[in-house]
């Protein structure tokens, strides 16, 4: 595993410090947890960017819409599995 150094300004550094406290994860632990859900983030945009105008075709406005595509999909699975398996 590699190391970066940051500057936090005072604030942040007092919240950090404040969240590590209360939940007893280090503030490593924190930082790196932040940074890996900014650059998912980040990802995540700069590939539906060329494609939002499917997403807002199709009635995608958000990420909860993207959610329940997710879940609706995962639930037509699992019928079409139980069918497969509960025929004689």
């Amino acid at each position: 595993m590699s190391m970066l150094t940051l500057r936090l300004d005072a604030e942040l550094e007092a919240q950090l410090n404040n969240l590590a406290a209360l939940t007893g994860t280090s503030k490593s632990e924190l930082a790196r947890q932040a940074l890996q859900a900014h650059v998912f983030k980040l990802q995540w945009e700069a590939a539906a960017t060329p494609l939002a105008p499917h997403f807002l075709a199709a009635g995608v406005y958000s990420d909860d819409d993207v959610m329940k595509l997710c879940d609706s999909y995962r639930q037509e699975r699992r019928e079409i599995n139980h069918s497969r398996n509960t025929k004689p």
